[in-house]
């Protein structure tokens, strides 16, 4: 996997010991409730200095899937050029989670550049807020049909803890949430979104794909941190007995 952005001076000096720097950081415990705060940093960030330009080292590596952010659109017009070259000439599958974020801005002209890239999209991953706000609705059967008539070729409609819904013969097949224990349920999306397409992309259906995704999520929500809880690679894939990516 390889993610593309930019940084500045202070990025480039911190890079050895911190993460890819974009516009968001995920901030210690300190609410009244004890848990973490996301922050989102907008204005003269790097992120925000991308455009269209950015996206030849993307398509000269012909991905097998290219993941698209609406946080990425709602960084500014570069990042919103970016993201549409990425969907229009990207020869792998095109993989777009909303990503609806108020503190970056409103949501709506972020959701109307997202729907007009919707019939570029073969796997569209989004929570229930977000669908209601991209097709007025968070019905998974009214949510899977809009999604299939703008053109999308697949839905993964994550529900939080009721689990998520997925593709299947009979309309959207439902699979509850393995998480037993929580202790921070930030990054519950991304695992459950990444377990899920690393299913996908090894030839996994669609229903055990979405148990690898979940599986992933309840391990990341057990423990403080993104990505502290997450399985060993050979224990996630054994799992499910299928071959990785």
């Amino acid at each position: 996997m390889r993610a593309v952005g930019r940084a500045g001076e202070r990025g480039r000096a911190r890079a050895h010991r911190r993460r890819a720097p974009g516009p968001c950081h995920r901030g210690l415990p300190g609410g009244p409730d004890g848990q973490r705060r996301v922050h989102y940093y907008r204005r003269g960030s790097a992120a925000s200095a991308m455009d269209e330009s950015d996206a030849d080292r993307v398509l000269a590596a012909r991905a097998r899937a290219v993941l698209l952010s609406g946080i990425t659109v709602a960084l500014g017009p570069g990042p919103a050029a970016l993201v549409r070259r990425l969907a229009e000439q990207a020869d792998g599958l095109v993989v777009l989670d909303p990503n609806l974020r108020p503190a970056l801005g409103p949501i709506e002209p972020v959701a109307d550049v997202l729907r007009s890239l919707l019939g570029r999209v073969g796997l569209l991953a989004l929570g229930l807020e977000e669908a209601d706000a991209l097709f007025g609705t968070d019905d998974p059967v009214k949510v899977f049909a809009t999604a299939r008539e703008a053109g999308v070729g697949e839905v993964l409609l994550k529900a939080g803890p009721d689990g998520v819904w997925h593709a299947s013969p009979d309309g959207p097949g439902h699979l509850p949430s393995a998480a037993v224990t929580v202790v921070d349920p930030v990054g519950a999306g991304d695992a459950m979104l990444g377990g899920y397409l690393a299913g996908r992309l090894s030839g996994a259906s669609p229903a055990r794909a979405a148990r690898l995704g979940t599986a992933l999520a309840a391990s990341v929500v057990a423990s403080p941190g993104d990505t502290e809880g997450l399985p060993d690679a050979s224990s996630a894939w054994a799992s499910l007995d299928i071959a990785p990516v």
